[in-house]
């Protein structure tokens, strides 16, 4: 009797298996769907998707490698890069108020020539500036030496004994 009801619970088990497995494609879909369908709406940061970061990007691409493979920044534009962010008003009251630089990535364009020849030029940067929990990605426009935007990203941890 024991060895019918072990049988019949396993079956049950594999059943609620196989049923989930075929509603799960379907569930996916839809709440993917949103921004797949329209590449011009990215999917907000946090929706479990682990192939994106904030700015949508490819994970992959948010380390500093592109399809170009990592790419290595002289001192020269790291120094050209923090001259035109730190002649930004916001900039400057980031770092006085304790922001340090941890990070300046190049944003490279790419053009293909009618002759398949590729020609790269760094258009821009993306300098990280840290304190504490916090992060902040500043966008340099390189090319008319400006500061373009900037995001402030904060974590609070709250801690319960």
């Amino acid at each position: 009797m024991d060895r019918k009801k072990m049988l019949i619970a396993s079956l049950s088990i594999v059943a609620l298996a196989v049923a989930m497995m075929a509603v799960y494609p379907a569930v996916s879909a839809s709440q993917s769907s949103n921004w797949k369908g329209n590449q011009n709406v990215l999917p907000p940061w946090g929706n479990g998707n682990a192939e994106t970061v904030p700015n949508g990007w490819p994970r992959w691409m948010a380390h500093g490698r592109g399809c170009f493979g990592l790419l290595e920044v002289s001192e020269a534009f790291k120094n050209k890069v923090l001259d035109i962010a730190k002649s930004d008003k916001d900039v400057q009251s980031l770092l006085n108020d304790g922001y340090s630089v941890t990070g300046v990535r190049p944003v490279v364009k790419a053009v293909v020539g009618e002759d398949g020849s590729v020609t790269m030029k760094a258009t821009g940067a993306i300098l990280t500036l840290s304190k504490d929990s916090a992060r902040a990605i500043v966008k340099v426009d390189l090319e008319n030496a400006k500061v373009t935007g900037i995001t402030i990203l904060t974590k609070t941890t709250i801690t319960k004994p």
